[in-house]
C-alpha cells in the first residue's frame, strides 16, 4: 500500500507502507538506491533509434515546408516537444505518432519508414 504525503501530483514524496524493504521510504529514496540507470524514464530506449526517428520526422516536416511552429499548431503539441522529438531527446507514444502523421498529412506508418541498422547483442 502506498500513501501520499505531498499531494497527488508529487509521487516522488509518496511514502510506502506495506512493501517490507521499502516501508517508510519515499519513491525518490528508493529510486536513488536502484541507481542512475533505472532512475530515469526511458532507461531501455535505443537512443540511436530515437535519434533516427527524429531525423526522419524533421525530414518529413521540411518536405512539407512546415516550421516546427506550424506542425505544433496542426498537432496541438508544444513546439518544444516537436523539437525534442526531432533531436531524439524524447520518443513519441503511438498516439503521438498518429497525431504527428495527421499533422503532416501522412499515414502513421510513413513516420516509421526510415533506415536504422539494428545492433546485435554481443
Amino acid at each position: 500500500m502506498i500513501t501520499e504525503i505531498g499531494g497527488s501530483d508529487n509521487y516522488r514524496n509518496t511514502r510506502v507502507k506495506s512493501f517490507p524493504k521499502m516501508v517508510g521510504q519515499t519513491i525518490s529514496e528508493k529510486v536513488g538506491q536502484i541507481g542512475p540507470k533505472y532512475s530515469e524514464m526511458g532507461h531501455n530506449r535505443d537512443l540511436g533509434y530515437v535519434k533516427a526517428f527524429g531525423k526522419h520526422l524533421k525530414k518529413l516536416r521540411l518536405a512539407k515546408s512546415l516550421s516546427q511552429e506550424e506542425l505544433s499548431y496542426k498537432c496541438v503539441i508544444p513546439t518544444s516537444q516537436i523539437g525534442r522529438f526531432e533531436r531524439g531527446e524524447r520518443s513519441p507514444t503511438l498516439n503521438t505518432i498518429r497525431i504527428l502523421a495527421e499533422g503532416l498529412g501522412e499515414e502513421p506508418s510513413k513516420l516509421l519508414e526510415f533506415k536504422y541498422k539494428v545492433k546485435k547483442d554481443q
